[in-house]
């Protein structure tokens, strides 16, 4: 028998993905971000316990809970690690 649980960080999701696939920034704005883990018809928030990074950290800064600040012009990628799985957003700052 299966029981059900809504405990998710013994499984593995499907797939995870920001809230968006591109965001847009002026100099000194910031946007928070949601990642979300898809667990077949489950969708879980889970922007507290993966890895963020800014490819470049000179346009955009990315801190723990997923808020991205726009820093200098230009176009750079985030990402988020869970699991093993990998998220990626655009971000362009203008």
């Amino acid at each position: 028998m299966l029981k059900f649980t809504e405990n998710y960080s013994d499984f593995t999701p499907q797939k995870i993905a920001f809230d968006s696939n591109d965001y847009s920034l002026t100099l000194g704005q910031t946007l928070d971000t949601v990642i979300k883990a898809y667990y077949g018809d489950r969708i879980v928030d889970v922007r507290n316990d993966v890895t963020l990074s800014s490819d470049d950290e000179a346009v955009v800064s990315i801190d723990g809970q997923g808020n991205i600040t726009g820093l200098q012009s230009g176009e750079t990628t985030i990402r988020a690690v869970y699991k093993g799985l990998v998220a990626s957003a655009k971000v362009i700052v203008f």
